[in-house]
């Protein structure tokens, strides 16, 4: 599978398994319970530690993009680079969210005395965290090879003013 396919499939765990840990972390926080929070820490701890293997396909990806058979327009070549540098913070984000459920998963197992409240607050925060870095990183990676969601002028903005056409306009080489 080229590494391209690969990244677009993995990228979901990390996102769509933190969110899933909300779920019975938000329960373990309303209700107190040991085991949801237990079951939201151990969820968290293991689609997180996926990230790094995300990264990995994803560099692989951009090694095509750059130096292989696929090419991008100058703009995509651009928000490239932007999902690279937000995708290597979303990366340390999601993997210290992983570590954080995980050391909290120990303390919920060998600290009865903690209270399981507090834990699942503590790894709820860690997903919410994470899953806004993440989603930060995939909005610019979902830019690189569809020019209808670059935004026009918005785009532009964010990229320090680069021209860009606006919706329904011609980009133009000089």
């Amino acid at each position: 599978m080229p590494p391209e396919h690969a990244h677009l499939l993995l990228v979901h765990l990390p996102i769509v398994g933190l969110l899933a840990a909300l779920l019975p972390l938000a329960w373990a926080v309303a209700r107190g319970d040991r085991t949801a929070a237990g079951l939201g820490l151990a969820l968290a701890a293991l689609f997180g530690a996926a990230t790094p293997l995300v990264a990995r396909t994803g560099e692989a990806a951009e090694e095509r993009f750059e130096d292989g058979p696929l090419a991008l327009d100058a703009e995509g070549a651009r928000w490239l680079e932007v999902h690279e540098d937000r995708g290597e913070v979303a990366a340390v984000v999601a993997s210290a969210a992983a570590a954080a459920c995980a050391v909290g998963l120990v303390l919920l197992v060998r600290a009865p005395a903690l209270p399981p409240r507090a834990l699942a607050g503590a790894g709820a925060a860690a997903c919410v965290f994470a899953f806004a870095a993440l989603a930060w990183a995939g909005e610019a990676g979902g830019k690189i090879r569809h020019p209808e969601l670059r935004g026009g002028a918005t785009a532009a903005a964010r990229l320090g003013g680069l021209d860009v056409p606006a919706r329904g306009g011609h980009a133009h080489d000089d």
